[in-house]
């Protein structure tokens, strides 16, 4: 595909080959995120029947969360995008504060060790939506269609699944070595996230999909015990005066049942969760 990256004009990209998917924008001294270049395709969004009874045989708790994740549909990604191969760091976040156009972090209790290259967390959706994402596109002279935004529910799970349609990207099984989530006793290395691309990417080059932190999408989250009505172009759902919105991916506090790729929560436009973050995405054509 060819793409218009900032700084470099039209670009060569290609979805499939690892060497030749990620690029970066940059407008003089300042870049933008890893992005990773994803290829269009279809998927399965959800839990089937099928599946839904052998987690419910797994763990019978499971029967609360099951609700969004239901009927399952088909879903087309039929145009071409691009998501964060990593999650927003506080290091990327604080280049926004320190130009005072995202605000401070109203958490003060974090270690040095937590900041830096850890995801940043602790952000409402709208701190996201009207602070960060804003001077990110200011910064880098995008608008319109092709200006970074947070993926839809729809774009989040088509690239947490990379064309897998396993429970997570890496199998039915999850374990401690693919991602930093809740397993058994808790212990220090367990109890906080880790830098962003310390374990693995998925098939699509993406890290931290399942654990490490949650993360914000776009889609307003009016479908708390039925997903049949979520759009399944791609595009988010919208309500007005949205409340809720939609989180992915779980978090090291997550259990491996709610770190699936099909699993999702929700949290208040307004809510600042110490396990909440976010990744960003990039339309870069549409037919």
């Amino acid at each position: 595909m060819l793409a218009a990256i900032v700084g470099k004009g039209k670009t060569c990209l290609n979805p499939r080959d690892p060497a030749a998917r990620e690029f970066r924008d940059c407008k003089g001294d300042f870049c933008g995120p890893v992005m990773v270049a994803l290829p269009r395709g279809r998927y399965t969004r959800g839990t089937s029947d099928t599946e839904a009874e052998r987690l419910l045989g797994d763990d019978p708790g499971v029967k609360n969360v099951l609700g969004s994740e239901r009927p399952a549909r088909e879903v087309a990604i039929d145009y071409d995008i691009a998501v964060g191969k990593f999650e927003v760091t506080f290091e990327e976040w604080d280049a926004c504060v320190g130009q005072a156009r995202c605000n401070p972090l109203s958490w003060t209790n974090y270690e040095p060790d937590e900041r830096g290259k850890r995801p940043i967390t602790s952000v409402s959706w709208n701190d996201v939506t009207r602070q960060y994402l804003p001077w990110l596109n200011a910064r880098l002279g995008l608008s319109g269609q092709n200006a970074y935004r947070l993926p839809s529910d729809a774009e989040w799970e088509y690239a947490a699944r990379a064309g897998t349609t396993t429970r997570y990207a890496f199998g039915d099984a999850i374990a401690t070595s693919d991602a930093q989530y809740h397993d058994g006793p808790w212990d220090a290395r367990r109890r906080k996230s880790v830098a962003v691309g310390s374990f693995p990417p998925n098939g699509f080059g993406l890290h931290d999909m399942h654990g490490n932190v949650a993360e914000w999408v776009e889609d307003c989250f009016g479908f708390i015990d039925d997903a049949a009505d979520l759009p399944t172009d791609g595009s988010a759902r919208k309500e007005a005066r949205c409340q809720d919105h939609a989180v992915r991916g779980g978090s090291f506090a997550s259990a491996p049942m709610l770190i699936r790729s099909a699993s999702r929560s929700y949290g208040g436009a307004d809510s600042q969760m110490k396990l909440v973050g976010l990744r960003v995405a990039r339309t870069l054509r549409r037919r």
